[in-house]
């Protein structure tokens, strides 16, 4: 599924997590260096989860799981998490081939992490929205 300004918008209002400002942008998740070096790339198969939709808004980040076999967006597997249940927000280089690697860590130290690349060329807005959650969250 390709996810253009439209349809990530759409698909965010669908998870009732659209907000006065949206600041999305999308993550991969990728294999552990151990599941990659037993299995190859057949290691991207462990996982029910490729990546996220991230809806960044003033009141807190609008998390939806993209599945990973269609491609498609979980969004009854959505969730919000409020500023005020964010712990911390680490944001690190991603090496190689990804900008930057973010994990979000809540108050009840459940976590996700996941890489994000500088540009997604359906996404005209991407750039300018990874940008605004990187200022937001970089010193919290």
């Amino acid at each position: 599924m390709i996810l253009n300004d439209e349809k990530v918008l759409e698909v965010i209002g669908q998870a009732n997590l659209l907000k006065n400002t949206n600041y999305y942008f999308s993550g991969t998740v990728m294999p552990t260096p151990a599941q990659y070096a037993l299995l190859g790339v057949f290691s991207n198969l462990l996982k029910e989860v490729s990546g996220y939709i991230i809806n960044y808004t003033e009141e807190g980040i609008g998390i939806i799981p993209i599945n990973n076999m269609s491609g498609k967006p979980m969004i009854d597997n959505a969730y919000f998490i409020p500023n005020s249940s964010i712990q911390k927000v680490e944001i690190n280089k991603g090496g190689l081939f990804f900008y930057k690697k973010i994990t979000i860590v809540d108050n009840n130290n459940q976590s996700i992490s996941f890489k994000v690349v500088k540009n997604v060329l359906p996404m005209k807005k991407y750039k300018e929205n990874l940008e605004a959650f990187i200022q937001a969250y970089s010193n919290k």
